[in-house]
């Protein structure tokens, strides 16, 4: 259990991560499209804090313990941050299309690590958070095209 658990942890990292890239996104957006965007990114901000909810929450349910502390998110993430800046609705949203396949990518791993420990309610909200991630990546790609 203790690998679920540092996977977990990387995943809740790599989620508070791009929860503060998407407020970055959500404050420094420039362009004509500005307030539909903006207006889109309180969503995906809304959405991104209550997976690192269910997230941390599943794992004090297994037996683990999230990482809380900044510091540890930091040393722990897999995404890079994204410098503060002006930026358009595309330039956001390629920067959002690489972080949200990297976390489709990893759920799916999370499902199967679960699936090995037996633990189908980890699976189960690893699975919705493939399928939310899906949506989204489908989503973002269609606006950019």
């Amino acid at each position: 259990m203790n690998n679920l658990y540092e996977e977990m942890n990387t995943f809740l990292a790599d989620l508070t991560t791009l929860s503060v890239k998407v407020h970055n996104i959500h404050w420094n957006l420039k362009g004509d499209d500005f307030y539909t965007i903006h207006k889109l990114m309180d969503e995906f901000y809304e959405d991104l804090n209550e997976k690192i909810d269910t997230v941390a929450e599943r794992l004090i349910v297994i037996g683990g313990r999230p990482i809380g502390s900044l510091k540890k998110v930091l040393a722990q993430t897999t995404l890079k941050e994204l410098d503060d800046h002006n930026l358009n609705s595309s330039e956001g949203f390629n920067h959002l299309i690489v972080d949200y396949n990297q976390l489709l990518q990893h759920a799916n791993r999370l499902i199967k690590l679960a699936d090995e420990e037996n633990d189908y309610g980890t699976a189960d909200d690893f699975t919705d958070f493939s399928k939310d991630f899906g949506k989204t990546l489908w989503m973002l790609n269609s606006y950019i095209a």
